[in-house]
């Protein structure tokens, strides 16, 4: 067959939803030779090089210092779901991926006869590698509890071991446009994104048991095949089924290539030419082989130092990565690495957590195991491997778990492994927070997702009204698709008549191609049974949020159009006596700082509150809460006359207390429960010719 090779994609992705079979190589292919056009002559000087392959003897596996042995780990992304797959599913993909490799899968005997003297031993073994980068013992097996199991993208490659010593395959939840798997050719991550060296895949094209099924299992079979260097059986073309193509191997005809179908006459091409509708470069989902011409070109690419292909089988790297002979896949020698987690970071009092140990490291159950949950736990102590816990008091709860067996023992301590609320309504909607109150932050609740470096936190940066709100601090730490929460104090909204809820929020990216890339979220959700479950209300997204736009600087919103508004109307299933609220906001890779301020929930009457900022001192009310009886405090620069006024919730001027003249310096006044009409949230301003302070008071019973 005439060789058509002019520029051969670099990266190829396998579809999972049968019904919308898209590929994204062009898209992936184009963006990466945009930023490195060198890619070009890296790909060419490969084929260069695979042809000169092609012509030359070559040793045969017994005359080889070393077999062609490829070290893999496999990085399981999850989130405590079934996408955390078994040990055993892993190692039954690690079957199938030898069997394929070396011709030893029974179906090649489904071969059509005009292919079947043609199908190739590629004589390449993969062994899950027992040594790690740092020489410690391993199963291979790695495991991340990270929110990037959701997106499944290049971002998502978390943590990569050396890929010139291992092939990192990363296993994932889901992933974007019904793609079930991606891999790039070597040329591409030769130079401008070598981290991004790799296979990624879902969790249900694993294999051939556990989440996956036989008719999946040959989609790492296929990824590899992209790893060592082949491109689609109908050549650069992304979609099959479109145009006839030509791969660049001599012995594959020129095709189409199949979506699912598997006509095997198939013969749209060339007359009298039956194409290789059962390779596994091809759709066809009864795929079985690989071509003579096929091995070539893999083994020419493992001879190459491009993108470290060659390195992999070197006989000192099998040492280094504990895969030389000899090698048992079910004896490791490795200790369990100890982690666990929750099906939920926030919860109330008497309500049941349940905990999941989920430990790696060491093939199958560890032997031994310890949980320890403290003495405010009704299960102090377990050694099951799921235990539902519940604790008697509030706070952030500290959570100890030991894992063992006969090669040691690991210890993993979690201090926030959930928080724990009293399930107490603190408020009567409507509810206005503008985060200047002494106890604001107190009564909001931040829950960082994987212990990453951003999270919500308090500043007095920036605000949209006064001096505070909250932030995510993502300026240089953020990661795609990272999730970031703060759930409200309980409040009661069974009266509330105006179901509106809104919030002023402020975002920039460090990335320049925000627009066409951005997948920053904001959500809100609603709890009635303290976080138990969680109703989604609202949510926004992508490109269009990012109203501070583009700075590589640390995003602070210095004036009020940095600020946008955003509103929405309630569910009236929410109208309950303790509602809970979360935001939740997930970042895209590059994103800078992340603000939100002045939340309004029923939609309250800010005029009076909004002006009450603090501008050149501080104003403290205590104790808050209180049943009335309480004391205001405050420092002024100067001495001078002053008004100060208590407004409710909605805005409304309930009284004024004092009018006349404060001192320069510390001023105080006490209040009696006189002062208060009836328990809820009040705000307190002193306002002068040349000052304002501000604060909350909640008084209860």
């Amino acid at each position: 067959m005439k060789k058509v090779l002019t520029i051969i994609f670099s990266g190829a992705m396998l579809f999972a939803n049968a019904q919308n079979f898209v590929c994204g190589t062009t898209e992936k292919t184009q963006e990466a030779i945009k930023a490195d056009p060198s890619i070009l002559d890296v790909e060419k000087a490969l084929n260069d090089f695979t042809a000169q392959y092609a012509l030359q003897p070559h040793k045969s596996a017994a005359g080889r210092d070393c077999p062609i042995i490829i070290p893999i780990v496999f990085h399981i992304l999850h989130n405590f779901g079934p996408e955390n797959i078994s040990d055993a599913q892993v190692i039954d993909q690690v079957r199938i991926l030898n069997d394929d490799y070396n011709k030893r899968n029974a179906d090649t005997a489904d071969v059509v006869a005009a292919f079947k003297n043609i199908i190739g031993d590629i004589g390449v073994e993969f062994r899950l590698a027992h040594l790690d980068p740092k020489g410690n013992p391993t199963n291979g097996i790695i495991r991340h509890a990270v929110m990037q199991a959701y997106s499944g993208n290049d971002n998502a490659k978390v943590d990569p071991w050396p890929r010139d010593k291992y092939l990192n395959v990363w296993v994932c939840s889901s992933m974007e446009d019904g793609v079930a798997g991606y891999a790039y050719l070597p040329a591409t991550v030769a130079g401008y994104i070598t981290d991004k060296d790799g296979i990624m895949i879902l969790h249900n094209y694993i294999g051939s048991i556990g989440t996956s099924k036989p008719y999946n299992s040959r989609a790492l079979t296929h990824e590899v095949g992209h790893y060592l260097n082949l491109p689609h059986v109908w050549g650069g073309s992304n979609q099959p089924g479109v145009a006839c193509g030509d791969d660049g191997v001599n012995d594959t005809p020129i095709t189409k290539g199949s979506n699912l179908s598997c006509n095997l006459n198939m013969n749209e091409c060339e007359i009298g030419t039956i194409e290789n509708v059962q390779n596994y470069m091809d759709y066809s989902y009864c795929s079985k082989m690989f071509t003579e011409g096929q091995k070539t070109r893999m083994l020419a690419t493992l001879n190459s130092t491009i993108s470290s292909r060659r390195n992999l089988w070197d006989c000192a790297n099998l040492t280094l990565t504990g895969t030389n002979d000899p090698y048992d896949i079910d004896d490791p020698a490795s200790k369990p690495i100890a982690a666990f987690g929750t099906t939920t970071l926030y919860t109330c009092v008497g309500n049941p957590v349940k905990f999941i140990d989920a430990s790696y490291n060491g093939f199958r159950e560890p032997s031994e195991r310890l949980w320890e949950f403290g003495d405010d736990a009704d299960i102090q102590n377990s050694t099951d491997s799921v235990v539902s816990v519940s604790y008697f008091t509030p706070g952030w709860k500290i959570v100890k778990l030991s894992v063992g067996n006969g090669y040691g023992s690991t210890t993993s301590v979690d201090s926030f492994a959930v928080y724990v609320s009293e399930g107490n309504v603190f408020h009567t909607a409507p509810f206005y927070e503008n985060f200047e109150g002494s106890d604001a932050f107190d009564q909001w609740t931040s829950i960082n997702y994987g212990g990453t470096p951003s999270y919500f936190k308090p500043t007095n940066v920036a605000a949209r009204s006064g001096n505070h709100c909250y932030m995510v601090n993502n300026y240089k730490l953020t990661r795609e698709s990272d999730v970031e929460e703060i759930v409200s104090p309980a409040m009661d909204l069974s009266g509330l008549t105006n179901m509106t809820f809104s919030f002023y929020y402020s975002l920039a990216s460090a990335d320049q191609f925000y627009s066409d890339k951005s997948v920053d979220s904001i959500k809100i959700y609603a709890s009635i049974n303290c976080g138990a479950n969680w109703l989604f209300l609202r949510g926004i997204g992508g490109h269009k949020i990012v109203n501070g736009g583009y700075t590589l600087a640390n995003y602070v919103p210095t004036a009020g159009f940095y600020w946008q508004k955003e509103t929405f109307t309630m569910s009236g299933n929410i109208k309950k006596p303790n509602v809970l609220f979360k935001i939740q906001y997930k970042s895209s890779n590059l994103s800078n700082n992340f603000y939100i301020d002045d939340i309004n929930i029923g939609g309250v009457d800010v005029t009076g509150i909004n002006e009450t900022v603090f501008n050149n001192g501080v104003l403290k009310v205590f104790p808050n809460p209180s049943n009335g009886n309480t004391s205001l405090m405050f420092t002024s620069e100067v001495s001078e006359d002053a008004t100060i006024e208590i407004f409710d919730v909605s805005g409304k001027l309930v009284s004024t207390v004092y009018k006349g003249n404060i001192n320069a310096g510390e001023n105080r006044f006490d209040f009696d429960k006189s002062t208060f009409p009836s328990t809820g949230v009040y705000f307190v301003k002193v306002k002068t010719a040349s000052q304002v302070f501000g604060a909350k008071a909640i008084i209860t019973e």
